[in-house]
């Protein structure tokens, strides 16, 4: 028999014992569940509006259920194409009331030959995934059905949260994902090593990913902080796209920024998007956009551009006109442009400066000498462009969003609040946003007051190991003031002294300036000793100048 409808067509075929899995979960809420009765052996066919055959395990799973079907004892295989988004089955339980189907993989070997026992459960086949998605089918007293979708891993299940309806309206249906950039994995802050709170952070950001499940993962540049990270950052990167790609099986696109080695962080890129991960390294691709399809159905295209001067951009595009940041924007997004289609949602991923932006002190400039911004209105067309560069999550022009940094890297970033954006962007092109925060494990403060009050505070801070700006508003000179601030606050990083500045604003420095090196001797005693310097230290200093002067001409 034949159905009908304005997204999908599904034919029923007798005894193919075969299940071809193409998007499951994508075409289960189109399906029309009043079927007739089907054999046990029956498999469901369903093909797209596009063509493409699309064999839907959950979709069969679906029919099963509805009329009972049983699928004890067949054997079922289902190679998984090369394309990304498709899914395979896991366990078919008693009359295939529940499917597991992992996220996407583009690795056709990765499930083949799967038998069903007298239970009805479904035995893993070569090469089964090492982490499973879980996803339940379960019926309503109204004879809707839900797909619930949770993790399984070694034993250990959680508890299922609906994600598809049976019954979907194409105005709700959404492809979500997280944009997060500037990772800058190896920073070091004022000399402080800062793997262990970016290892923090990313554990934080790993919960919320799983607990939002997001069809993808974008990261806008800016994964190391230096081309040639320490081992320790490459070792975090390595373990966090594993968690995200392998374990969790989301796909990630990300691109490099102006901290990152293109070539470096671009090594096996062709092997790794057969895993879900997309890495946009080489300007020659950024006009290929990644296909992805979420779990409602919502296809997007995203473009990633890497960051590159404007001499790489006129090259490659062979355009003297091409002088700037700006026209080199211009021209890459109107190459982009051309590979839009109609009814295509259209995501761009650049590392830039628009102007506009807000700064902070830990953004190296990304022009030494010439113009480094971009216009917003360069990205027309695009339904969200995600960007990384600026560490202050802001959004700039309409459509044009920076997530801003992982953690605080200056403390020109105190008052920020560092997030992670989770966007999703529906059929029509409409745009929700929510910024997620995350937390950390030492925060970035300034604190000011004089150094026994700040000491007495210390006892009863909570936070006494944050990293610290302190300025001192002592009014004299005080011996070894870093070394007591750190009793108190162990992480202090930066000392500023109030003291050291006239009341009227002007430096102490600046007073100076024209003032003899006796003078300027005798006054440092006195800071220092609270006394005057003696006749026989003012005259030892005076005979010990012109020698000094005379090393330092040598």
């Amino acid at each position: 028999m034949r159905h009908s409808d304005p997204k999908l067509t599904a034919n029923v075929y007798t005894d193919p014992r075969l299940l071809d899995v193409h998007s499951a979960l994508d075409a289960l809420p189109m399906l029309p569940l009043d079927c007739n009765p089907i054999p046990n052996t029956q498999t469901m066919q369903a093909t797209g509006t596009d063509g493409r055959d699309s064999n839907l395990v959950a979709v069969t799973v679906a029919v099963a259920v509805a009329k009972n079907a049983d699928f004890r004892g067949h054997t079922l295989t289902s190679p998984v194409r090369d394309e990304v988004g498709f899914r395979r089955p896991d366990t078919l339980g008693d009359n295939g009331l529940r499917a597991y189907i992992p996220a996407p993989s583009r690795n056709p070997a990765w499930w083949c030959n799967g038998s069903t026992s007298d239970s009805g459960s479904l035995s893993p086949g070569s090469n089964p995934g090492r982490a499973i998605r879980k996803r339940s089918l379960s019926r309503d007293d109204s004879g809707r059905f839900s797909i619930c979708s949770g993790s399984v891993n070694g034993s250990r299940q959680e508890e299922a949260t609906p994600i598809i309806r049976g019954e979907t309206n194409e105005r709700d249906c959404r492809m979500k994902f997280l944009h997060t950039a500037d990772w800058h994995l190896g920073r070091l802050f004022h000399q402080v090593q800062l793997t262990d709170d970016q290892d923090f952070a990313l554990a934080e950001l790993l919960r919320i990913i799983e607990t939002h499940r997001p069809d993808a993962v974008v990261i806008a540049g800016d994964v190391y902080d230096r081309a040639v990270p320490p081992p320790e950052a490459v070792e975090l990167w390595d373990r966090t796209l594993c968690r995200i790609a392998g374990e969790m099986e989301i796909p990630v696109i990300l691109i490099p920024g102006n901290h990152d080695s293109a070539t470096r962080l671009g090594v096996a890129s062709e092997l790794l998007c057969d895993r879900g991960v997309h890495i946009v390294s080489k300007l020659t691709r950024a006009d290929v956009p990644i296909m992805l399809r979420g779990a409602d159905g919502v296809e997007v295209a995203f473009f990633g551009l890497p960051y590159a001067e404007p001499p790489q951009v006129r090259e490659l595009l062979n355009d003297s006109s091409i002088g700037d940041h700006d026209s080199a924007m211009r021209a890459m997004c109107d190459r982009m442009r051309e590979k839009f289609r109609p009814g295509q949602r259209n995501v761009l991923i650049a590392h830039a400066f628009v102007v506009g932006g807000r700064e902070s002190e830990s953004e190296r400039p990304l022009s030494v000498g010439g113009v480094g911004t971009v216009r917003a209105e360069r990205f027309h067309g695009f339904d969200y462009v995600a960007l990384g560069h600026l560490h202050s999550p802001q959004q700039v022009g309409e459509n044009a969003v920076y997530s801003g940094s992982l953690l605080k890297y200056s403390f020109s970033e105190c008052e920020d609040t560092k997030s992670v954006s989770l966007v999703e962007l529906s059929a029509q092109g409409e745009v929700t946003r929510r910024e997620i925060p995350l937390s950390a494990r030492r925060d970035v403060r300034r604190l000011e007051g004089e150094l026994q009050d700040l000491l007495a505070r210390s006892a009863i801070d909570l936070h006494r190991d944050d990293y610290l700006h302190v300025t001192l508003t002592d009014d004299g000179a005080i011996l070894n003031a870093m070394a007591k601030l750190r009793e108190g606050y162990p992480n202090v990083l930066n000392l500023e002294r109030r003291f050291l500045e006239c009341r009227d604003g002007e430096s102490r420095a600046a007073k100076r300036r024209g003032t003899s090196d006796a003078d300027l001797f005798g006054n440092f005693v006195r800071e220092v000793l609270n006394a005057d310097a003696s006749e026989q230290e003012l005259a030892v200093f005076a005979a010990a100048v012109p020698a000094a002067d005379a090393e330092e001409r040598a």
